[in-house]
């Protein structure tokens, strides 16, 4: 999934509508509705939020996943799971970038790359702030969807999440 520009994003309507001298310095290049936002740009609009130009890097899994399918002697039931996990990373967590907002109404999609999401695991970066925000989010809805979709050896399943915050050139 890529974050594209358009004319609804609050650092585009920033720096057109506004024209900020500061924020103008330190973006080099020229936005193009429909191209894609390019890392310097996703850490200029987490700039433009907190004061701070960063990437982050984040891989997130399920955790125990061998040892919850030991669990599972039915077939039916080993698929059934299976496929549960399969859409939450392909459905839900692409729900989520797609349509969700966090702090002043800023679009995760306009501010966060997946990289990939399926099967039991995702990888995605961004603008840090919006990274942090998503990967809490993920963690929460994953809760919610384990709760609601599983029954009986729910409480061993759980996502865990790597993160680091880097420079947008590195």
């Amino acid at each position: 999934k890529l974050p594209i520009w358009h004319s609804g994003n609050n650092y585009y309507k920033h720096l057109k509508e506004n024209n900020s001298k500061s924020l103008n310095e330190d973006f080099e290049g020229e936005i193009e509705l429909g191209k894609l936002i390019e890392f310097d740009d996703l850490a200029l609009q987490a700039k433009y939020r907190t004061g701070t130009d960063k990437i982050g890097v984040v891989k997130m899994d399920v955790d125990k996943m061998g040892d919850f399918f030991k669990s599972v002697s039915d077939l039916d039931a080993f698929k059934k799971y299976s496929d549960l996990i399969k859409t939450f990373f392909s459905v839900e967590l692409e729900r989520i970038w797609s349509n969700e907002y966090f702090g002043n109404n800023e679009l995760y999609r306009d501010n966060i790359l997946i990289i990939f999401s399926g099967g039991d695991d995702c990888f995605f970066l961004g603008a840090w702030d919006a990274v942090l925000h998503f990967t809490d989010k993920i963690e929460n809805a994953f809760k919610n969807y384990i709760t609601s979709k599983f029954i009986g050896n729910k409480a061993t399943i759980t996502i865990s999440a790597g993160l680091l915050i880097i420079n947008p050139e590195y």
